[in-house]
């Protein structure tokens, strides 16, 4: 049994949050029990403190770190440290024209799957053939090439 330092309640140790301390090596129950947390929480959370601080906090470049992470993760499935390494692999570059640039995720809309990393241009140039559109891209690449006279077929 404990006492909780804030309600004052004696309770189980499973009403204790617990953690290994590594400095005094064993498992440490912390001093407020689990409902009190939830109270306080829930008190932070609506008042307009705790959106404060997240914001504060996501403007630090740990913040920034973990956003992306996070949104690499929803979107695409990989983390920041695979877009790092497939960043490393392309040598920086964009796998289509091979400029030095800022560099975005390009995957495939159906599956899902990631097929590499592009510079914002050339993802959105693809784009619209992403689709299976490939009888307009040929069209494409021959008015391109035939100085743009092209009759309709």
């Amino acid at each position: 049994m404990k006492t909780c330092t804030q309600c004052g309640r004696r309770r189980r140790l499973t009403s204790f949050q617990s953690y290994w301390h590594g400095q005094v090596g064993r498992i440490v129950h912390r001093g407020q029990c689990v409902d009190c947390i939830r109270k306080d929480w829930a008190v932070r959370r609506k008042s307009g403190a705790y959106k404060a601080y997240r914001m504060a906090w996501r403007k630090t470049e740990t913040g920034k770190r973990a956003a992306r992470n996070e949104r690499l993760k929803h979107d695409y499935g990989i983390t920041l440290g695979r877009f790092k390494i497939m960043e490393v692999e392309q040598s920086g570059r964009c796998l289509l024209c091979l400029k030095k640039v800022k560099l975005v995720v390009d995957h495939d809309h159906r599956s899902g799957k990631v097929r590499g990393l592009l510079c914002d241009r050339c993802n959105t140039i693809i784009g619209p053939f992403d689709d299976g559109k490939f009888d307009f891209m040929r069209r494409a690449l021959r008015y391109l090439m035939e100085g743009g006279f092209i009759t309709a077929q």
